[in-house]
């Protein structure tokens, strides 16, 4: 093989590298946006549950921790909206089952689930397989944090299910 052909195989390589590596760029930038770009005006919360706005470009790192975490968002609703599916989880651990309960066949673990063609919550159970974030005890203690919380609330911020 002459010099020029083992160039022409050489570049033939390295554009097939070239390519990948632009494909994985693409699929990097398509993971971290969150559809907003410098001079965008966006939304945070802070520890204390108080929305701020902001304009993206500003403050860089700060931003990323923000992004890095769920709490940038493209509207003071969808901020509100996460704030308040924030409560909702943490009443509903009031009542979830202790962290170190063991997972084996025997041991009932319960969990909410909601009935799309019925629009309404049901109490689950499950032995094994672990699917969800929130497990309850019993299904008596299940009920209690439906009843607590609210199938409203639930509903909307907890399943996401909109109207």
């Amino acid at each position: 093989m002459n010099d020029i052909a083992k160039m022409r195989e050489e570049i033939d390589k390295l554009s097939a590298r070239v390519s990948l590596l632009a494909d994985k760029i693409k699929e990097l930038e398509f993971i971290d946006n969150d559809g907003i770009n410098d001079g965008d005006e966006y939304f945070h919360a802070n520890g204390a549950g108080f929305i701020y706005s902001s304009i993206a470009g500003g403050n860089p790192e700060l931003e990323d921790s923000f992004k890095k975490i769920g709490n940038r968002f493209k509207t003071h609703e969808e901020c509100e909206f996460a704030l308040i599916r924030l409560e909702v989880l943490a009443k509903m651990k009031k009542f979830e089952e202790p962290d170190d309960r063991p997972w084996n066949r025997g041991i009932p673990h319960y969990y909410l689930a909601f009935a799309m063609d019925t629009r309404t919550i049901k109490v689950g159970l499950l032995y094994v397989n672990k699917c969800n974030d929130i497990y309850f005890e019993t299904e008596a203690m299940a009920k209690k944090c439906i009843e607590a919380v609210g199938e409203e609330d639930l509903i909307k911020y907890y399943f996401k299910v909109k109207e």
